[in-house]
């Protein structure tokens, strides 16, 4: 019996460790260093470029564009962040951690755009733990005389096992309709995340993307602009 009362004791313990071990600590106005947070490594799937590459697009009417890196290849870099996170206790406790994010981007001359990918991990507003999240965005290149008016892709690319968690805080953060299969003049494909912005007149209303190829296709005006190939 004694045995068996002893079981059922660290059987509690320990699920009442698990079911907090995500809950900020008591906080006591120190800084918790949490040190490098590194992207999922099935994340990176999400950036199909090794930054030196040449990409063409093309019309209906078969004219043909080209993006190309616009600052050379992937980059992986590591930036120190803090945040804040509310205690039970009514104390505020905060973190400091270090971010892995992979950065790169591409230029296309002949329409003055150019799209940039972003990866990296970005901490909870109320647990000390991470997603992955993933942005693409096209714009203008930036002058004096005119301002960017990007079009954005958002995704968590991973909640690193916390979905039941983190869900919630960030169901607004996804901004696409994901679909199976897309044919976009004439080609077919696959596992396609896609947005439409048909307020946003500046530069595109349309953006398609898949892990196989990056960015499938856009609108630009009145041309549909789909992958063609790498070089």
């Amino acid at each position: 019996m004694k045995k068996y009362f002893l079981f059922v004791l660290v059987f509690f313990i320990l699920s009442c460790s698990k079911e907090n071990e995500n809950e900020p600590p008591f906080c006591n106005g120190t800084i918790t260093e949490l040190g490098i947070i590194n992207v999922n490594p099935n994340s990176l799937s999400f950036i199909p470029y090794s930054g030196e590459e040449n990409i063409y697009f093309r019309n209906e009417n078969g004219d043909e564009v080209k993006f190309e890196p616009a600052f050379g290849p992937i980059e992986n870099v590591f930036q120190d962040n803090t945040f804040e996170i509310t205690c039970d206790n009514g104390g505020v406790g905060y973190y400091k951690f270090i971010r892995e994010q992979y950065v790169v981007s591409f230029k296309c001359t002949e329409l003055n755009i150019e799209y940039y990918l972003n990866l990296y991990t970005h901490n909870s507003s109320i647990y000390p733990i991470f997603v992955d999240e993933f942005w693409l965005y096209f714009l203008i290149p930036p002058t004096e005389n005119n301002i960017s008016f990007p079009l954005i892709l958002n995704i968590i690319t991973s909640f690193n096992g916390n979905e039941s968690l983190l869900k919630s805080e960030f169901e607004s953060f996804n901004n696409y309709e994901f679909v199976d299969e897309l044919e976009l003049l004439g080609m077919t494909f696959n596992n396609v995340y896609k947005i439409t912005d048909l307020e946003n007149r500046s530069l595109l209303t349309e953006l398609y993307f898949n892990k196989d190829y990056g960015v499938i296709g856009f609108k630009s005006e009145s041309n549909i602009w789909v992958f063609n190939r790498f070089e």
